[in-house]
């Protein structure tokens, strides 16, 4: 997932542009850049994917008890998705360096969550996340 990894560093290159007085536009590029997934199965899915109901998914029931991986990707979902929608659709949003960065480090922990959960709990959550809820 190189892509993924390209866009956490971007959205610290962003952070840090101006290290004094960093400009709203690049903080707000650098936390949606951080909350956006570019893996190859992400893309497939992501047509389908309805952000309430993933974002939904990440607190079922289902998956309590999660791994430890899995439980940090589901932890940072919601609180990046809520960061890239008011950086991208509230104009009245203003973002500090240190929010900038930390969204980039939520969403790499997150990933890194993500990629070590075991493959079962990724179908789980995936599923889950895509609405499809019946046994």
């Amino acid at each position: 997932m190189a892509l993924s990894s390209d866009l956490i560093a971007t959205a610290r290159q962003l952070a840090n542009v101006h290290q004094r007085r960093p400009r709203q536009a690049d903080l707000r590029r650098s936390i949606s850049t951080a909350a956006t997934q570019k893996s190859a199965a992400w893309m497939r899915v992501h047509r389908n994917l309805n952000h309430l109901t993933a974002k939904k998914a990440c607190s079922r029931p289902e998956l309590q008890g999660c791994s430890q991986g899995l439980a940090q990707f589901l932890a940072a979902f919601p609180r990046l998705q809520e960061l890239r929608h008011q950086a991208d659709y509230d104009p009245a949003a203003r973002f500090k360096q240190g929010e900038a960065l930390s969204a980039a480090d939520d969403a790499e922990r997150g990933l890194a969550g993500l990629q070590a959960a075991p493959r079962d709990e990724q179908l789980d959550f995936i599923t889950l996340a895509l609405g499809m809820t019946r046994s």
